[in-house]
């Protein structure tokens, strides 16, 4: 009986955060996701977290919670996310899934929002099979197997390295036991409320990411977390936390090849002599099925990088082209003066007007005349091309790429593709077909263009 009796307690706390989703984790950096689905998919890959809490490790039959998630995040600006979080007390157990949907909407290259929903169902229960208390209707309707519903909104603001959060991991009202009374009562739905702020500093091999945590809770449970890490080379971190109920945390984590991420944390009772005075432990498992290549630093497309020739032989080229072109005027001019009776020239030898925009016209006309250059645009040459817009009018693709430059995206070029004949706005260029996907992916995730892959052969 005793034993029943001091699960309660603790059936308060597992069942709250459960049915909520919002489990008693500390690692937030490691996946915040837990805090707020808003975090869903949220660096743009597809990982499986794997998490496990030992509360209180000096007590038998002490608390235990295990989640299990997937969170997937598509080439559009849509993320998804699934998962499975079981908790355990002495006789007392509580399995809640859930699945989660998030929309990132981006303002700039470096600044966007993200709203997510998330939603499912749980079920609790307090085992007592082993024991008989068919005498007390109480504990018998207590331990009565229970469905239940949840669900939760969220919301991330990022700017670079900053991401601010707010969350409402509670839109239904919930039952639970009460440690005073075994019997319900209803938690209210939207009081019970998520923020958080992380940044993080880098400088060489080293990173400080600092973060905080506040839950707020209409049962007077409010707490508060706040910590940093400071990692080197993103592959190995230390960190420590402070939680206002749970007392000081201190982590270790490591990241193998981008792919297998651990997380470790250790933590120490409050300084509070009226709360239990024994430590807890929590270790988190990421495994990424889709890192990133890695490649050599990307060099920066500039029409100039475009062309199979140095930049020196384009300028000399240029050169002999103004050349021929202003042999090709004199020529031209010869023949036209004896014709053309506004060609003549004043009374110090000077050409008119007509006469100089008609030898400004002809240089251009005729240094632009080379197959290489239409319309004082270059040709695609073989390779791939991250396509934003076509074109059939010069003018109308200089103003597109006009338009994106001004969105922050500076290697933003026309070209002219011969096989189609339309001039192309692209924002990035290739031989390497890897190497451009990588920034269509990219772009793609950050939402701001309806972009596709030129194969110029």
């Amino acid at each position: 009986m005793n034993k029943i009796w001091l699960a309660i307690p603790f059936f308060l706390v597992v069942s709250y955060c459960n049915s909520q989703n919002d489990p008693a984790f500390r690692q937030f950096y490691f996946n915040p996701f837990h805090f707020n689905p808003a975090y869903t998919g949220i660096d743009g890959h597809t990982d499986i977290y794997l998490s496990t809490r030992k509360q209180w490790i000096d007590f038998k039959d002490a608390p235990v919670v295990s989640q299990f998630s997937v969170q997937y995040a598509t080439r559009s600006r849509v993320s998804l996310g699934f998962t499975v979080s079981d908790q355990e007390v002495v006789a007392l157990r509580n399995t809640f899934i859930s699945t989660a949907f998030a929309y990132k909407v981006p303002f700039t290259r470096n600044q966007s929002v993200t709203f997510a929903l998330s939603g499912g169902v749980g079920t609790s229960n307090l085992d007592l099979s082993n024991f008989d208390y068919s005498t007390d209707p109480t504990i018998l309707n207590a331990a009565t197997t229970s469905v239940y519903g949840n669900a939760g909104f969220g919301a991330v603001y990022v700017w670079n390295r900053l991401k601010i959060g707010f969350a409402l991991p509670q839109l239904f009202g919930q039952n639970y036991i009460s440690p005073q009374k075994l019997g319900n009562k209803n938690f209210s739905q939207l009081q019970k409320q998520n923020y958080s702020a992380s940044y993080k500093f880098s400088k060489g091999n080293f990173s400080f990411a600092p973060w905080f945590l506040f839950r707020l809770s209409d049962d007077n449970q409010n707490s508060w977390d706040g910590g940093a890490q400071i990692l080197y080379r993103e592959k190995i971190w230390l960190g420590s936390a402070y939680n206002s109920q749970q007392g000081p945390a201190f982590f270790f984590g490591m990241e193998i090849k981008e792919t297998i991420k651990i997380g470790y944390s250790y933590e120490l009772p409050p300084a509070n002599n009226g709360f239990i005075q024994t430590k807890s432990m929590e270790l988190q498992l990421r495994i990424r099925l889709n890192p990133k290549k890695s490649y050599p630093s990307l060099p920066d497309v500039s029409p100039l990088n475009l062309f199979t020739k140095s930049q020196e032989e384009i300028a000399e080229e240029q050169k002999q082209k103004m050349k021929l072109a202003e042999a090709e005027y004199q020529k031209k001019y010869r023949e036209s003066i004896t014709t053309r009776s506004d060609f003549k020239t004043d009374s110090i030898g000077k050409k008119n007007s007509a006469a100089e925009n008609f030898k400004r016209d002809s240089i251009r006309r005729i240094a632009t005349s080379n197959s290489d250059f239409p319309d004082g645009i270059p040709i695609a040459k073989r390779g791939f091309y991250l396509v934003a817009g076509s074109f059939k009018n010069p003018n109308y693709a200089l103003r597109q790429q006009s338009k994106m430059v001004s969105k922050g995206l500076a290697n933003a070029h026309v070209v002219f593709h011969r096989e189609s004949g339309l001039y192309r706005v692209c924002l990035y260029y290739s031989t390497l077909l890897d190497e451009v996907k990588l920034q269509f992916d990219n772009l793609k995730r950050m939402g701001l263009f309806d972009c596709f892959i030129l194969s110029v052969k």
